[in-house]
């Protein structure tokens, strides 16, 4: 639909592979809210979802989008996190043959347009970016109750699509330049960044999403 509506406007790949998937809690995962390890040029995600279970979401730094859908993807993720503290590595032995994590390039999609016409894009259709302030759920969520709420005002079809970005333009691009941000933070010497987060860390977190506090 974005191609059918925009024409060539392919995402653009971040130099990040991600990996996703779920996996049983050990005795050494945190048991309260989510917990991040950074390692050179990788990080490593997880976030207590229930009684035992725990969602992982990993990445690394790479130059190509290539993809690894076989079985030798899973050597090669643990292998990337091998030296990471526990609980990283027991979690990573639960892989077998059948539960292999969903692996994918990260990718944005970067355009000042959210459609043409009648068509609107939004969320991750409409401004797709690098995962790391976890907000392309909620933002498509905001898209939708703005949309709906221009929607329903009298008016032209075809002013529906300038108020949406005219409303919401602003909000995305704060969540841009935070993710943009963050992705430069990580790709810092490993002890400059550690010194960074070790001071700023929590100043920082509050800053970035205090704006986002407000309704869309």
């Amino acid at each position: 639909m974005r191609r059918f509506t925009l024409g060539d406007s392919e995402p653009r790949f971040r130099g990040q592979i991600g990996w996703r998937f779920i996996a049983r809690r050990t005795a050494a995962t945190p048991a309260d809210g989510w917990t991040v390890y950074l390692g050179e040029r990788s990080a490593f995600l997880l976030v207590p979802i229930g009684h035992d279970t725990v969602y992982c979401y990993a990445d690394r730094m790479a130059r190509m989008p290539d993809v690894d859908a076989s079985v030798w993807a899973v050597t090669r993720l643990r292998k990337h996190f091998a030296d990471f503290a526990s609980p990283v590595p027991e979690i990573l032995d639960q892989f077998g043959l059948v539960n292999r994590p969903h692996q994918s390039p990260i990718e944005e999609a970067a355009s000042e347009a959210w459609g043409s016409g009648r068509v609107v894009l939004i969320g991750d259709a409409a401004h797709a970016m690098s995962p790391n302030m976890a907000c392309g759920a909620a933002m498509a969520l905001e898209d939708a109750v703005v949309l709906g709420g221009i929607i329903g005002q009298p008016g032209h079809a075809t002013d529906v699509l300038p108020e949406l970005v005219r409303r919401r333009s602003v909000r995305v691009q704060w969540v841009w330049r935070q993710t943009n941000q963050r992705d430069r933070l990580r790709r810092l010497p490993s002890g400059v960044r550690n010194f960074v987060l070790r001071r700023l860390a929590e100043r920082t977190y509050r800053a970035n999403y205090r704006p986002l506090l407000a309704s869309p």
